[in-house]
């Protein structure tokens, strides 16, 4: 099939394998987020693949064999991810924000703090707050901070679709958060 105009980012997340080799062969010049959820073989050959791989802690944690991520193994865990993906990686960490590299230095961008009553919904919320922002050429500081704000005010409400934030929300939140980034290597 032609397109007049090919896409320009495509999310995947480790359902529909074929379609998605399918879409990867057939669109090289795409920007490709994989949404890695939970840890299935799927997510792990499009991990490879991806432009930017962004990882829940499950899969995160499952990949790398570990139990828990804490502190003592955090680097190991991400490094480990690097591996999978030597494009862009993400770590989503939930209530502790998520980590990623720029270029030789590893960050915690935290979440924000908010009084959550379902988390239903929330990583494919931030997932595509992620592509709406670079979507909009948002720089990728702006991007993980929209996606972590989305994901923020998604978990004030009860529900998954309900719980889809609007725009101007989120850029109010945006504007009043001075978030501070933190560097863990």
């Amino acid at each position: 099939m032609k397109y007049k105009t090919p896409p320009k980012i495509i999310l995947f997340d480790g359902h529909e394998l074929e379609i998605a080799r399918k879409t990867l062969k057939e669109f090289p010049e795409a920007i490709t987020v994989l949404d890695a959820g939970s840890f299935k073989e799927s997510c792990v050959e499009l991990g490879e693949k991806v432009t930017y791989l962004v990882s829940s802690e499950d899969f995160a944690r499952e990949y790398a064999k570990v139990d828990i991520i804490n502190d003592d193994n955090i680097l190991d865990v991400f490094s480990t991810l690097e591996i999978l993906n030597k494009n862009n990686v993400v770590i989503t960490l939930g209530e502790k924000g998520c980590i990623f590299r720029i270029e030789e230095e590893i960050f915690c961008h935290p979440a924000y703090i908010t009084n959550a009553v379902d988390t239903t919904g929330a990583g494919d919320i931030f997932h595509g707050a992620f592509v709406y922002a670079l979507s909009n050429n948002f720089d990728f500081i702006k991007s993980i901070k929209f996606s972590t704000v989305c994901a923020s005010l998604s978990v004030e409400k009860i529900g998954g679709r309900e719980s889809i934030p609007n725009l101007n929300e989120v850029f109010q939140r945006m504007d009043n958060w001075d978030c501070n980034i933190i560097k863990l290597k």
